[in-house]
């Protein structure tokens, strides 16, 4: 049985609000949605770890029950509670405090660049959530930035009893640790790597570093990637068209490594047999392209439905929307 998904929105009776927007209201909206709960939703059941507010710096952990008990840090770049300061992320296995950490992944980063990021949406469960800071509008646009956003918690691992499974994921144009102070540009954004990523067989950015799944200390470096090319063709249709329901997921797979190739993993098995550093170790809780992506500019957001389950869609940066996320049920 999967995990049932909550969707906590800007719009919802009692919901913190964005309105600069600073560190503070970002790390409020988080400690609502994760630990506290607001007006008629319970929190997702995460636990808030470590925090030091004069510097605009947390740290929560997800369900060690139902999920990996992994840890994450956000955090101000440059430590003050300015308007349209750029956040900081990372993840790991485990934390004895902030800024000490065991198997720390990359620094990632999540950004509302200017007061018209007003408007937030957190979609999660008790083991992981995309963080989504928005601004009004259509649903598209070429060369239009509209959303910031970040995965944090476990990917739903192919390795059973995979003890390495915790992550975060904001800018995906990176090799390693972003190192930035804005994220202005469209091409800086986790959306962006739907619209670009080619259908190679392998990762080109190093996202994530990840421990073996059976607990081999050695870090290999990961990235996201989706086996599919419907995103360069748009729809032949003006509006949505027929919607198939048939998704492709967003797999985790090893950086620059493959299928092909006879590459050797730390525990000195090939990638494509091992066991602890697979070269496919997963794919994002929630998340599928579509086989028949949308050609429109609706007004945000919209909800998609197929067989019966309500699907919200991502926004691209073109006029081709391909992205949803499942919002009733992750985890199978």
């Amino acid at each position: 049985m999967g995990l049932p998904v909550t969707v906590y929105r800007w719009d919802d009776v009692g919901a913190p609000q964005l309105t600069t927007p600073k560190p503070s209201e970002i790390i409020n909206i988080l400690q609502k949605c994760l630990v506290d709960g607001y007006g008629s939703k319970a929190s997702l059941g995460w636990t808030k770890e470590f925090e030091d507010v004069a510097s605009q710096k947390v740290a929560y952990r997800n369900s060690p029950t139902e999920g990996s008990g992994g840890y994450f840090q956000m955090w101000s770049h440059d430590g003050s509670n300015s308007a349209n300061t750029l956040m900081r992320l990372t993840s790991a296995v485990s934390m004895s405090g902030l800024d000490t950490f065991f198997n720390k992944s990359y620094n990632t980063g999540i950004h509302a660049y200017n007061s018209s990021f007003n408007r937030w949406v957190v979609i999660g469960t008790s083991r992981a959530f995309y963080l989504i800071l928005s601004t009004n509008g259509v649903m598209g646009g070429n060369n239009a930035l509209y959303d910031n956003v970040a995965y944090v918690g476990d990917f739903d691992p192919f390795i059973p009893n995979d003890i390495n499974t915790f992550i975060t994921i904001g800018n995906t144009s990176v090799n390693g640790d972003f190192t930035g102070t804005s994220m202005t540009s469209w091409s800086s954004c986790f959306h962006t790597a739907f619209r670009l990523t080619s259908p190679s067989s392998s990762p080109s950015n190093n996202l994530l570093k990840l421990a073996g799944a059976e607990g081999s200390a050695t870090m290999v470096d990961y990235g996201i990637l989706v086996i599919n090319n419907v995103f360069y063709t748009n729809p032949t249709q003006g509006v949505s068209g027929v919607n198939l329901g048939v998704y492709y997921p967003v797999l985790i797979a090893a950086s620059n490594i493959y299928p092909s190739g006879n590459y050797t993993s730390p525990d000195g098995a090939s990638y494509r047999q091992s066991q602890n550093y697979p070269l496919y170790r997963g794919k994002l809780a929630g998340m599928n392209c579509s086989m028949s992506p949308r050609c429109e500019n609706l007004p945000w957001p919209v909800i998609q439905t197929d067989f019966g389950v309500d699907h919200w869609v991502m926004r691209s940066t073109g006029s081709v929307q391909g992205v949803v996320v499942n919002m009733v049920t992750w985890h199978e």
